[in-house]
């Protein structure tokens, strides 16, 4: 697990963190209502969307498969 990546705005406002978990698990925490509103359109489908306090469905969360280098 390594340091969290922030994307943010021309002001420095963070949008998006992304966090890299155990077993093949990524974390997108949406920071911003932009964020929030345009999640569904940019980020593919995920069965496990949660809740962070004050922040309903701000937490998507992605399993990744190893990348096989032939």
């Amino acid at each position: 697990m390594g340091k969290p990546t922030v994307v943010r705005d021309e002001a420095g406002k963070p949008i998006v963190t992304m966090h890299q978990l155990p077993d093949g698990l990524w974390a997108i925490d949406l920071e911003c209502k932009e964020a929030l509103k345009l999640a569904k359109y940019f980020l593919p489908p995920t069965p496990t969307v949660l809740d962070r306090p004050g922040k309903p469905a701000s937490r998507w969360v992605y399993r990744s498969r190893p990348t096989i280098v032939q």
